[in-house]
């Protein structure tokens, strides 16, 4: 995976930051993640190697850029790299450099409603997750994919700790998670719960009002037709 592009070079002061963070996810056993910086100008730069990450479940790596470089070059891409050989899959998110000056990221908040395992939940729920230490903002993610390649909600900018979702499936099983962002980035983030929404209520049809003949009318002859109207 390549962030940044040639045309428009991601350039900074590379001795300002201390780390590069992401997070990632993988359905698949045996992926080894690994990472390189380059620049325009063809510098070196070394490839590290973060290490094997678990299988379907979302991961917080964090690589010194005293390791990816140690040479305080400029940057304008990064590298996120799979280094067993072996063609995997995998997802990665929140890609930042993380600053040194001494703020770090918040935790990532413990979500409360609706709870993992929810059932008959409607199909505009009320998230609710607890306060994280020092977050500034959240952002909140709903997806009918446990890996959440795609998103059927993606909230960002929240000051409170819940959020009214809607535009949800009836019968539909959803995973949600939130993370938490401040000065220094996005924190990790939540372990995901999973919910399923209400079926849909069936049409009630409401009392008919009769037409014709009308009440106390008189009815004569062998073929009258009764109408009511719903």
């Amino acid at each position: 995976m390549h962030s940044g592009n040639w045309g428009s070079p991601v350039n900074f002061d590379p001795a300002a930051y201390k780390s590069l963070d992401f997070v990632l996810y993988t359905s698949m056993s045996g992926v080894s993640i690994g990472a390189r910086l380059e620049n325009e100008l063809g510098s070196s730069f070394p490839s590290v190697n973060y290490g094997s990450v678990p299988a379907n479940q979302w991961m917080a790596v964090s690589i010194p850029m005293s390791q990816l470089n140690p040479g305080n070059q400029p940057i304008h891409r990064v590298d996120i790299m799979e280094g067993s050989g072996v063609s995997k899959t995998y997802f990665v998110d929140d890609l930042r450099f993380v600053g040194s000056g001494g703020h770090s990221v918040p935790a990532p908040p413990t979500l409360s409603t609706p709870a993992t395992g929810a059932t008959g939940i409607a199909t505009n729920p009320a998230l609710t997750w607890n306060a994280s230490s020092g977050a500034a903002t959240y952002r909140v993610q709903v997806s009918t994919s446990s890996a959440f390649s795609a998103t059927a909600v993606d909230q960002s900018g929240l000051t409170a700790t819940s959020y009214a979702a809607s535009g949800l499936q009836n019968s539909t099983t959803y995973y949600w998670r939130a993370c938490a962002v401040n000065s220094a980035g996005a924190g990790g983030w939540s372990n995901a719960n999973a919910f399923t929404t209400m079926a849909a209520l069936p049409l009630v049809l409401a009392a008919p009002a009769l037409y014709s003949p009308w009440n106390y009318a008189t009815v004569t002859g062998a073929n009258q037709q009764l109408v009511a109207v719903f």
